[in-house]
């Protein structure tokens, strides 16, 4: 995937995910509050998802790792916490169901390991 096109739409996806939150927060009624909820829920793995395609597209120029770093900062505002073991920037990637901060430092790595080419 080209990293504009994903920068795009992880961009969408966090503005979509601050609007689902801010329904929530305002919702009343108790049903109205649990359907904002779940698309909240929905929202936030949609940037999650975005956020990942957004890491793993491929850099053209150290630029490019600017942006994704950028990213991670606006997904991740204070801080990255790492509390695991974990290894970055290897052949392999860690699970796909590895949190995000994770998966986040192993692409990133990597991209510093081609850019050091």
């Amino acid at each position: 995937m080209n990293l504009d096109v994903a920068l795009d739409a992880f961009d969408a996806s966090l503005k979509a995910r601050k609007a689902a939150e801010i329904i929530y927060l305002g919702a009343s009624d108790p049903e109205d509050r649990a359907v904002a909820r779940r698309n909240w829920m929905q929202a936030i793995e949609t940037s999650r998802a975005c956020g990942l395609r957004l890491l793993a597209a491929p850099i053209r120029n150290p630029a490019d790792l600017v942006v994704k770093a950028r990213a991670l900062k606006w997904h991740c505002p204070d801080s990255v916490r790492v509390d695991q073991p974990s290894e970055f920037g290897g052949a392999r990637p860690p699970h796909d169901d590895s949190p995000f901060e994770i998966l986040a430092l192993h692409y990133l790595t990597r991209d510093l390991f081609q850019l050091a080419g």
